[in-house]
């Protein structure tokens, strides 16, 4: 049994559900086919701040030797890997472009990444602009390995309980990938950040905003009832927000639900209890213990973050593990199951 730098001891393989790679546009440019292979775009406010302070926080993840000395850093088994430029590709406005590019990441992770080690798993960038070819985007990620695909939180379009997605979800059920919703700090007028000159503020406000924004529309359209294995991850926006949520869609639904949400057939947190549906436990949530009450430890997963700039890897790692509040039981199922329930891998 080894231990980690601060004496926490890894009873198990701790799999972690969303780290990132420090992607560029640079870096993919050589993938992307076509016409495309030289277009220029700008994703938006979120890239006007110096986010990571002159350099001075987070660190560097441009291949897989990175992620692997990461690995062993935290003594982790394993860990699904998002990018970070290709967070905001669901603002390219042309959606041409956009499928271009995304095919293009997702043909450099396989490169970069999957080739290198079979420790390391990516989730897919997919063309939301377009949902035909998001549909072909993901079945050539499955069939490249990848476990599944990411749905931008902040997009060009409509909010993601819109029916135009719903082909999309099918497929994904039908081929037995995840989908995943990440938050991020690209289209700040998405949710009304745009008027904040600092990041601390934008950073603090974006992520849940930006979560609860498609987190509502998804349980509303009644996506949980009409996809029922549909595996959905809601990334890096914490999970103790869910409890006031969820209490708040519940009221909403009593009162209105059989006219506004018809395809809804039980209060919002019946649908999430029965949903494969998992959601991000931050490590230092002090009102953790409530969503595991709340939601159940078999929603909740550990991630790390790393390399992004306000990742505290290995700590907060540690920090899980060293918690009270939380059983060893409930531990296991957040640092190692629930991830693989996720995204569809073996728990042996």
């Amino acid at each position: 049994m080894r231990k980690n730098l601060m004496g926490v001891d890894r009873p198990f393989g701790v799999v972690d559900a969303d780290g990132h790679i420090s992607d560029t546009i640079e870096d993919v440019r050589p993938f992307i086919d076509g016409q495309y292979r030289d277009y220029r775009f700008r994703l938006g406010a979120g890239d006007g701040f110096d986010t990571n302070m002159g350099g001075r926080l987070g660190a560097v993840a441009k291949n897989a030797d990175h992620w692997l000395e990461a690995l062993e850093l935290g003594r982790m088994e394993r860990a699904v890997l998002y990018p970070t430029g290709g967070l905001g590709y669901g603002l390219v406005a042309d959606s041409d472009a956009a499928v271009a590019i995304c095919g293009g990441y997702n043909r450099y992770f396989d490169e970069t990444f999957h080739k290198q080690t079979d420790r390391l798993h990516g989730v897919a960038c997919l063309p939301i602009q377009n949902i035909d070819e998001a549909i072909n985007e993901l079945r050539s990620a499955k069939k490249m390995g990848f476990v599944a695909g990411m749905l931008p939180a902040m997009a060009h379009g409509a909010v993601l309980g819109d029916d135009r997605y719903f082909p999309l979800y099918e497929e994904a059920e039908r081929l037995g990938i995840a989908l995943a919703v990440h938050s991020a700090t690209q289209g700040l007028d998405q949710v009304g950040a745009d008027a904040y000159d600092k990041f601390i503020a934008v950073h603090t406000y974006t992520f849940p905003a930006s979560m609860m924004r498609q987190f509502t529309s998804v349980v509303f359209a009644g996506v949980a009832e009409r996809f029922p294995h549909l595996r959905l991850g809601w990334m890096e926006s914490g999970c103790t927000w869910l409890p006031f949520w969820l209490d708040r869609m519940d009221s909403e639904w009593a009162k209105r639900g059989d006219v506004e949400a018809p395809r809804l057939s039980m209060r919002p947190s019946e649908a999430i209890r029965q949903a494969p549906w998992y959601f991000h436990a931050e490590a230092d949530e002090s009102q953790l213990p409530i969503a595991v009450d709340v939601l159940g430890a078999d929603k909740l997963f550990y991630a790390s973050d790393w390399p992004h700039w306000d990742h505290e890897y290995p700590v907060s790692l540690d920090e899980v593990l060293n918690r009270g509040d939380v059983s060893s039981d409930d531990k296991r199922l957040i640092a190692r199951e629930n991830a693989l329930k996720l995204y569809g891998m073996p728990l042996g």
